[in-house]
């Protein structure tokens, strides 16, 4: 009896250890291979904030911008742009203006001298500014 517990303990133990490895996996590949993840770093003066977009395979992009280099999305530090393929921005002394379909929330944890300052532009100026943003000094990101 006692050596029929044993091994079911050992079983079990071998169990967890693969669903742990397994787990791990997935969360590597789907993290590292099955995403696309690109950054822009704007400095002005001696800080900088990160322009990033992460696609994940099937899925729609998702646009934000952070004070950290991490791949993480986080909705207290981070402006989150959800529905936005693309975003145009400009910078100018201490702001980066970002011109857009939509606006973003302010996060209440985003902690930096560079100001973020947010244009919603209608699907026509949007559109213009998409066929015209170098000849007007605006910068596109992710670049095309």
């Amino acid at each position: 009896m006692k050596r029929a517990i044993r091994i079911m303990e050992r079983i079990t133990f071998v169990v967890i250890i693969f669903l742990f490895i397994v787990g791990g996996m997935a969360y590597l590949f789907f993290e590292y291979v099955a995403t696309n993840f690109q950054y822009e770093k704007i400095v002005i003066g001696k800080d900088c904030i990160y322009l990033k977009n992460r696609v994940y395979t099937n899925d729609n992009p998702k646009l934000f911008i952070s004070t950290s280099k991490s791949r993480k999305i986080n909705s207290f530090t981070d402006y989150l742009y959800g529905y936005s393929e693309c975003f145009f921005y400009q910078i100018k002394n201490d702001s980066i203006f970002i011109f857009s379909r939509e606006i973003a929330n302010q996060p209440p944890k985003f902690k930096s001298r560079i100001h973020v300052i947010q244009d919603s532009l209608s699907n026509s100026e949007f559109m213009n500014l998409y066929e015209n943003h170098k000849t007007l000094g605006y910068e596109q990101f992710p670049s095309r």
